[in-house]
């Protein structure tokens, strides 16, 4: 297998995957096949590196107490729950995960910020589930593991397929769905268009996650006929 850098047409190159017939199918020319990934979704992941401290847990503990029901599961009737004192530290370090975020993979030519909407907690216990769904009126949607369950994953959906063909063997290009492990301490971002999910929880342990929304704040573009500034 090799690599080759290949131009947009802006200037910037990215590499490609080469890799020899030989390795997908028996070919006794050996012709070169060459493929790669167009436009890909980002899937964003950071650890927090710490326990969670006393009044982090209590205040977990505390929503657990006013739910409402979700339909596997159970949220938060509290959907600022960044806004409270004992959250204060890990919502600082979120908006430092969206900051890097934004400067390192969006790169803006303007001054702009990727701001929190809304937050929420969701419990899942034994037997539960979280539905598949996306996150309307959102730019990006993150997941923040505040206690996970072993072999943790949460799990994305491909709506772009119009064939659904069966395989003996799934990658990235032809699945329908994909897992990604995830454990406590861990954020996930995500474009929220993205539809996502978690499989029944069958230990018995509470699976909790901090989620929230985002939004756009500031000049986004000032090009003619599609300029914004939000």
């Amino acid at each position: 297998m090799t690599y080759e850098d290949t131009t947009a047409r802006d200037g910037t190159t990215s590499q490609v995957t080469t890799i020899w017939a030989e390795e997908l199918i028996e070919d006794e020319e050996m012709e070169k096949v060459s493929y790669f990934s167009l436009f890909p979704k980002l899937v964003y992941s950071s650890f927090l590196g710490r326990d969670f401290t006393g009044a982090e847990k209590e205040y977990t503990e505390i929503l657990s107490r006013n739910t409402n029901r979700n339909s596997s599961n159970s949220i938060s009737q509290n959907i600022n729950v960044l806004e409270h004192p004992a959250y204060a530290d890990i919502r600082t370090w979120l908006i430092k995960n969206l900051n890097n975020y934004r400067d390192n993979i969006l790169n803006p030519k303007f001054d702009m910020e990727i701001y929190i909407t809304e937050s929420w907690v969701n419990y899942t216990n034994q037997n539960e589930k979280h539905h598949p769904h996306k996150h309307s009126n959102s730019y990006l949607s993150g997941v923040f593991y505040l206690n996970g369950i072993d072999d943790d994953t949460i799990q994305f959906y491909q709506d772009e397929n119009l064939f659904d063909i069966e395989t003996d063997k799934y990658n990235l290009y032809n699945c329908p769905s994909w897992n990604y492990p995830v454990s406590t301490g861990q954020l996930i971002l995500f474009p929220s268009g993205i539809r996502h999910g978690v499989v029944t929880n069958t230990q018995n342990k509470t699976r909790i996650s901090l989620a929230f929304n985002t939004f756009l704040k500031g000049k986004i573009s000032d090009t003619r006929t599609i300029g914004l500034k939000i």
